[in-house]
């Protein structure tokens, strides 16, 4: 989906006007630019970009409290594990966000620690704040949890100015090109309503009647199955057993892995890729109980338990190979004849229609929605009035091909009889079949 709005970016068209999504702008124009660079593989460039950014900003937090090596390690297990169950084959949000979240931790925990906190660096915690917020807004823990500390402590100190004056800068640098973009081509408005509106909706609607219960599973499922717990347990043992508690930078890593996983249960939903934001916050306080461990270690122990770590590393990786692989994106022959059959029944001109949720055939064909909704599902279950609104947009201006990933239902139906679409082709692709119809005076005879 993030992939074709950067499509219609690049044939001229705007986000939430030209094609409906509920993200952040940011999200398309960085899918617009790995787009123009190396089509549609091209987004991988950027991802592996930030990943890379976020690790290295990890690492410079686990060396705040511990040695190179054991930093690289933390690292090292961090992203393999990022990888294993929570990158969901990328190209998500998270990982867009990640470098952000990683350099705000390590400038509020450097400042904390060290006292170090230069305007620069007020600048730079302002204009990822800005990032993470033209991507998704429950990402902005880190700055929730550290501006507040921050200022306070600044204020106390009569330096406060600066550094809030550095760090509303960096915001305003962030957030401005997007805003003016979309007032400059009417979609601000647009961006509201589906950004703002439309994802209180969608939380609401997910999140069900019973809320309560569902943001309880959700940060259930989050603790206990995303690996907050296997770290959180063993930290706390070890900063008691140092007394480390009497450090207020272990305290705000602990208040912001506890208040990370709030903003990411409110909605009740328990995607996978939603746990990457919290890898940022196990760092430092796993950075803690190895400096512990190591404290502990007995000089003939040190080769054996160098040993265990290679074999974990190893295991981790081994797990992760099959997701890392997807994120590649490897060729479907499936898929290929897929785009091949669009293609050849269908002018580059031609607007064509998915039934579901399956916009990798507009981006591999080069096909342009004949709706602004791409995509109906679960957007109809959110709000009913976008089905009128679809199936408004085919009335107005009828697909050459109509592709059908979802069972057609009775208003699908109706539109196909109405205007004598014929079935000219079953395609199978390995998550079921695509039932293909074409405009009779497109059809094969």
């Amino acid at each position: 989906m993030f992939e074709y709005v950067g499509m219609v970016i690049q044939q001229g068209g705007m986000p939430y006007v030209d094609a409906f999504d509920h993200k952040g702008p940011l999200l398309y124009v960085m899918n617009w630019a790995g787009l123009e660079l190396g089509g549609w593989r091209g987004p991988i460039v950027f991802e592996a970009a930030s990943l890379a950014m976020a690790l290295w900003l990890m690492f410079r937090t686990a060396r705040l409290c511990t040695n190179w090596w054991l930093s690289a390690f933390i690292v090292t297990v961090c992203s393999l594990r990022g990888a294993d169950r929570l990158l969901e084959e990328g190209n998500l949000t998270e990982e867009y966000a990640l470098p952000w979240i990683a350099l705000a931790v390590y400038l509020f925990f450097r400042f904390f620690q060290q006292g170090v906190l230069r305007v620069r660096d007020t600048f730079w915690l302002g204009f990822g704040f800005a990032m993470v917020l033209m991507l998704r807004p429950n990402m902005i823990a880190a700055w929730a949890v550290g501006y507040p500390v921050l200022f306070y402590l600044l204020w106390k100190q009569e330096h406060v100015w600066r550094p809030f004056l550095g760090s509303l800068a960096g915001l305003l640098v962030g957030v401005a090109p997007f805003l003016l973009w979309l007032a400059a081509n009417g979609a601000l408005q647009s961006c509201w309503d589906a950004y703002i509106g439309f994802n209180l909706q969608y939380t609401a609607h997910k999140a069900g009647a019973h809320v309560a219960k569902e943001r309880l599973h959700a940060f259930s499922k989050f603790f206990f199955s995303r690996g907050t717990a296997w770290v959180l347990v063993p930290c706390c043992f070890a900063m008691f057993r140092q007394r480390a508690l009497r450090n207020r930078t272990v305290w705000l890593s602990l208040v912001l892995m506890l208040v990370s996983l709030l903003s990411l249960s409110m909605s009740g939903m328990t995607y996978a890729h939603y746990g990457m934001v919290l890898l940022p916050t196990f760092v430092y306080p796993s950075a803690i109980f190895l400096s512990y461990v190591k404290e502990q270690w007995r000089p003939q122990w040190f080769r054996y338990a160098a040993i265990c770590m290679v074999l974990v590393t190893i295991s981790v990786l081994g797990v992760s190979c099959r997701y890392i692989k997807g994120n590649l994106r490897m060729e479907q022959p499936e898929m290929q004849r897929l785009v091949q059959y669009v293609q050849e029944h269908s002018a580059p001109t031609d607007c064509i229609s998915v039934w579901g949720n399956k916009n990798v055939i507009y981006v591999r064909s080069g096909r342009r929605s004949s709706s602004v909704y791409s995509y109906q599902w679960p957007l109809i279950t959110v709000h009913p009035q976008i089905e009128q609104r679809y199936f408004a947009d085919l009335e107005a201006a009828p697909p050459q091909l109509v592709l059908l990933t979802v069972p057609a239902g009775a208003r699908m139906e109706a539109f196909l009889s109405a205007h004598a679409y014929e079935k000219v082709n079953a395609m199978p692709l390995k998550d079921g079949t695509v039932d293909v119809y074409q405009r009779p005076e497109q059809a094969a005879p």
